[in-house]
């Protein structure tokens, strides 16, 4: 999958396309998603994870080195 960008009502929205074939062999784009709505997923899969206690370990001595 790459990345695309574009506009809509001014706002700069990602696209995932899937062109390996595109690129390789000269066929059409397999598959298309709009970002935004996987973006915003993947964030608040993120922020679900990042409690307290994993920030916590994360920054502990022993997780660095």
């Amino acid at each position: 999958m790459t990345i695309r960008y574009h506009t809509r009502h001014g706002t700069q929205i990602p696209s995932y396309v899937c062109q390996n074939d595109g690129i390789r062999t000269a066929q059409p784009i397999c598959q298309h998603l709009t970002g935004d709505i996987i973006d915003s997923a993947v964030g608040d899969l993120i922020l679900a994870a990042l409690t307290p206690a994993a920030i916590e370990v994360s920054l502990s001595p022993s997780a660095t080195s």
